[in-house]
């Protein structure tokens, strides 16, 4: 209800929409698959902030299992996420929900295993830190050739990292507002288009047509995605249906990931 609020006030920057996109959780079961232990322990449950990224939550699901199993000695590094397939730890949590969740059952149950680890799937919370600024650095490419990140003190960044590791909103967003200020004036918005089955897909966009009027979602998903049937398809974002004819600045504002990208999933209606 606050999105439709927002959007039929035509608010660019809202925060209550914000806030709430950031506080948004997901219910989460993880049940252990390890033939090290006789008898498979009681599951581990969470609430997780679709914001957030597994590898920051899951030396919180090692220590319950360590802690119930004395026997059972696991490695993050050499444990994997399986819901009908691997879960590609590296994409945050609300994507990856939108993206593999078939079903309106919760809580959403997810596997950790410890044998047959596929490859380039598990990544630890350094190597997340790493793709996580560069990704903001490109969003900031696309809307002002990285001019405002670029500028930034070390200590902005660092900021930028806890806040996001910690779940703070109020000291991640002190430091992101300077990046996510005036989509409007952007060269271009960072906006990733996902489909269950198919690469993801992303270009660059303007926030305004060439009769310089909003782009509006509708104008950019056949660029983004030319084969995508919109009688078949709808397209959400943190588990919320986005208009069609919302406009991308818009989304740039007040549904971005931490990481400055706008994530829309493409569901079969």
């Amino acid at each position: 209800s606050v999105l439709s609020n927002s959007l039929s006030m035509a608010q660019e920057y809202d925060y209550e929409v914000c806030r709430g996109v950031w506080e948004s959780t997901i219910p989460v079961e993880f049940v252990l698959k390890c033939d090290e232990v006789l008898e498979e322990p009681k599951p581990f449950y969470a609430m997780l902030p679709r914001i957030s990224y597994f590898p920051l939550i899951l030396p919180k699901v090692i220590n319950y299992f360590t802690s119930v199993c004395e026997e059972l000695h696991l490695e993050q590094d050499k444990l994997w996420l399986d819901y009908s397939g691997p879960v590609k730890m590296y994409y945050p949590i609300g994507v990856l929900f939108d993206m593999m969740k078939s079903d309106d059952l919760l809580p959403w149950t997810i596997a950790l295993k410890t044998k047959d680890l596929p490859s380039n799937n598990n990544i630890g919370k350094d190597t997340l830190e790493s793709m996580f600024m560069q990704s903001l650095k490109e969003a900031d490419y696309l809307r002002r050739k990285a001019e405002i990140i670029s500028s930034m003190k070390s200590e902005d960044h660092k900021m930028l990292w806890t806040g996001l590791a910690q779940n703070n909103f109020d000291v991640f967003w002190s430091v992101n507002k300077k990046l996510v200020d005036s989509s409007e004036k952007a060269a271009h918005l960072p906006i990733k288009l996902y489909r269950k089955g198919s690469p993801m897909r992303q270009m660059p966009l303007s926030p305004r047509t060439s009769s310089s009027t909003p782009t509006l979602l509708s104008d950019a998903l056949p660029l983004l995605d030319p084969s995508l049937d919109l009688s078949t398809h709808s397209i959400i974002s943190h588990g919320i249906l986005i208009p069609l004819d919302t406009p991308l600045s818009w989304l740039a504002h007040n549904v971005a990931y931490p990481d400055n990208f706008v994530h829309l999933v493409a569901v079969p209606n």
